[in-house]
């Protein structure tokens, strides 16, 4: 399903507790460079048909199998100055599970997620509409080496609009997210939910690993202050991230292809002063049988 604007927005927030965190982790000084994800997804552009060019029905649909799995890459740079950063990845992979809704026209989705190299795993459990709303907040939480993220509430209006749309159709929706980081090293001086407001467009068709799919782009700009503790010293810093993602949805069976998020940020601290630039991009792809 469809989680991940969102999380490529705080990626770039804690990009820091990442690079401590996660087992197996590089960190490197590199250029600023990212692999060519349309050849690797095998992504080739097509004419719209006639039906498509009538409009279509995005709707989430469970796959009969009852699960999904999806390979996650991600590569982030951080502290980019004269087109080099720190640079570190992330290969994961993903198991959502379906299973039956509080209603006829709902699903339970069950996500763990796995970092290759930990034995430690991201677990998820919401139950969505078919319109891809959160009906229903259920279980969210990360377990690391430097204690545990817990969600303890994630909202979200539809990502799908009522009815048909057509190549340059235009849509928005909103989302939130309330985390509790219960860590030795770092806590939280001014709780509050992380928000997004996205804005999705229906671009174009394509072929995604064989599959036809509709292309959708969303964009998302979000600027914040953020108030930390780090041991015994308080940190203030805004952060401003754009978010581009391209989801590849096959949307005659209601299921992500492929989805490439693209974000850029700066993080400004107030104390102490320093400015700091950030990009990634993640690549994430369904396992095909």
């Amino acid at each position: 399903m469809k989680k991940d604007s969102l999380k490529a927005t705080v990626i770039v927030i804690i990009t820091s507790l990442c690079i401590c965190s996660c087992a197996g982790l590089s960190l490197t000084q590199e250029t600023v460079v990212f692999d060519d994800p349309y050849a690797l997804l095998d992504i080739k552009t097509v004419e719209p048909t006639i039906a498509e060019e009538a409009g279509i029905v995005l709707r989430l649909r469970a796959p009969e199998a009852g699960s999904l799995a999806y390979t996650e890459d991600t590569v982030m740079f951080a502290q980019i100055k004269a087109g080099e950063g720190k640079c570190f990845r992330i290969d994961s992979s993903r198991q959502d599970s379906y299973s039956a809704g509080t209603t006829d026209a709902s699903y339970i989705i069950r996500s763990e997620t796995r970092l290759t190299g930990s034995n430690k795993k991201i677990v998820s459990s919401l139950e969505f509409s078919e319109q891809g709303a959160i009906l229903q907040f259920i279980e969210g939480n990360h377990e690391t080496k430097l204690g545990k993220f817990m969600i303890k509430d994630w909202k979200r209006s539809p990502i799908f609009p009522v009815g048909a749309v057509r190549i340059g159709d235009t849509w928005t929706y909103d989302e939130m997210i309330d985390m509790e980081i219960d860590s030795w090293l770092i806590k939280n001086r001014e709780q509050k939910p992380f928000t997004i407001k996205a804005r999705s467009t229906l671009e174009s068709f394509a072929l995604c690993q064989g599959v036809r799919c509709a292309v959708i782009k969303t964009v998302i700009v979000k600027e914040e202050e953020h108030h930390l503790k780090v041991l015994f010293k308080s940190l203030d810093f805004k952060t401003r991230t754009r978010t581009d993602e391209t989801t590849y949805y096959d949307y005659a069976n209601g299921r992500i292809i492929a989805q490439i998020i693209e974000t850029l940020g700066q993080t400004t601290s107030y104390n102490p002063p320093l400015t700091d630039t950030s990009q990634g991009q993640s690549i994430i792809y369904l396992q095909q049988d």
